[in-house]
């Protein structure tokens, strides 16, 4: 809304006159305070975030409980920057293309523009395969994780994109936007797409859906690149 747009304005170029030092969790949001803030270089350091060491489900071989339903995953907060109103046609496209069995989980309390959200939600023709979570608990968020068959991460803007690090802990394979943090956060462990193109979305989830010894590979490379975020260093 343009009056929280107006403050976080105000505020961060107030903090970066200010204060003495300024810590970016990314060399993307160091890169836009210094290109759309004025930012002073120099006194601008990058501290990535960090993942909980320890929590690597066992066994994790790619392959979801043959009992359930598969499902796609969404985590975060459903408002328009996460670019939700582009997954939602991609899933459609999956669905009509490969005939998928999948459900789409969405996973996360409501933000801006969730109006427009829901109504497209309502008038797609797969809207009983889509599945509103609300806001979970970390518990149901880890079981989340751990059983999607894909998570995706289509969002048009990340400061960081946690969500991403927490997918590659959980062993779920990771699918996310190639603009701002999400190709430094992800690395290796991802297939990036356009969030503005529909097809690039629903192509870069049906690659892992439809060749399991890729879906591995993406799996244990993500496993790997969480090795380069942590809380004590």
């Amino acid at each position: 809304p343009a009056k929280h747009l107006r403050y976080l304005r105000w505020s961060t170029k107030y903090a970066l006159k200010t204060a003495r030092k300024i810590i970016a969790v990314s060399e993307n949001t160091k890169k836009d305070l210094i290109e759309l803030y004025g930012g002073e270089p120099k006194k601008i350091e990058v501290v990535y975030h960090g993942v909980k060491e320890g929590v690597l489900p066992l066994g994790r071989d790619g392959y979801r409980p043959k009992e359930r339903t598969p499902y796609i995953l969404f985590l975060g907060r459903l408002e328009k920057k996460k670019n939700i109103e582009g997954l939602i046609p991609a899933f459609n496209l999956l669905k009509e293309k490969y005939k998928i069995p999948h459900k789409l989980v969405l996973a996360g309390p409501r933000g801006y523009g969730y109006e427009d959200l829901r109504f497209k939600i309502q008038n797609t023709r797969y809207k009983n395969d889509i599945i509103e979570k609300g806001y979970i608990s970390g518990e149901e968020k880890r079981k989340l994780l751990h059983e999607a068959e894909v998570f995706v991460l289509p969002s048009f803007y990340e400061g960081f994109g946690m969500p991403i690090l927490e997918a590659q802990v959980a062993g779920a394979p990771v699918v996310t936007s190639n603009v701002s943090s999400m190709p430094e956060v992800a690395g290796n462990g991802a297939i990036f797409i356009d969030p503005k193109n529909i097809e690039s979305i629903a192509n870069g989830i049906y690659k892992i859906i439809s060749d399991d010894n890729f879906k591995k590979e993406l799996i244990q490379k993500g496993q790997e690149n969480i090795k380069r975020f942590s809380w004590q260093k």
